[in-house]
């Protein structure tokens, strides 16, 4: 039996791709993960206005989402030439096929899953302000956004976390545990 300490020393985290609909905590949970597993953490939407020079509701008001989805697919591939990480993708990332390709061939995908209510409740709050669909969007409109994704997230994770409840450590350890095992089911 091996250590806890050797365990983490040889322990090789994958590239771990975090999808889920808006507010589901991609953004919180991500880089508690990523110092959990010692791996950089990267925000897709950070990386996309660092390449843009613009905010994501600037990008959305001034080209359109088809330019936003275009900047988020090359940052995309950009992010994923990185041997380890935990990277919080946008909740559209699933839109176009070729991300999720790319997510499910190239990275562990962790499915960051609320109801749509818990993800209102939050919206409604000032992390609402800083979304253009939400900005854009009536209640109705988001709630079959989020129908339509749900189903994209379901085909795309190899594991779904419930989070309406949970608080976040606990769930970045049931996270933690889950990449661990996987990672050495995959070594044996």
């Amino acid at each position: 039996m091996t250590s806890e300490s050797s365990a983490v020393a040889t322990f090789r985290a994958p590239r771990i791709s975090l999808i889920g609909f808006m507010a589901s905590g991609k953004s919180t949970i991500g880089p508690r993960l990523a110092a959990r597993l010692r791996v950089p953490f990267v925000d897709l939407d950070a990386a996309v206005t660092a390449v843009a020079g613009k905010s994501v509701p600037q990008i959305f008001e001034e080209q359109g989402e088809p330019a936003f989805r275009d900047l988020e697919a090359a940052s995309l591939s950009q992010q994923l030439s990185q041997p380890a990480m935990v990277l919080a993708t946008g909740g559209g990332v699933v839109e176009r096929p070729m991300n999720r390709e790319r997510l499910r061939q190239d990275t562990l995908v962790l499915w960051l899953d609320v109801r749509f209510e818990t993800a209102r409740q939050r919206l409604q709050g000032p992390a609402g302000r800083r979304r253009p669909l939400v900005q854009s969007s009536s209640w109705d409109d988001l709630a079959r956004l989020y129908l339509r994704r749900r189903e994209l997230y379901a085909e795309l994770a190899h594991f779904r976390f419930e989070c309406d409840r949970d608080l976040p450590a606990r769930l970045v350890r049931r996270m933690e545990n889950s990449v661990r095992s996987f990672t050495e089911e995959e070594l044996t």
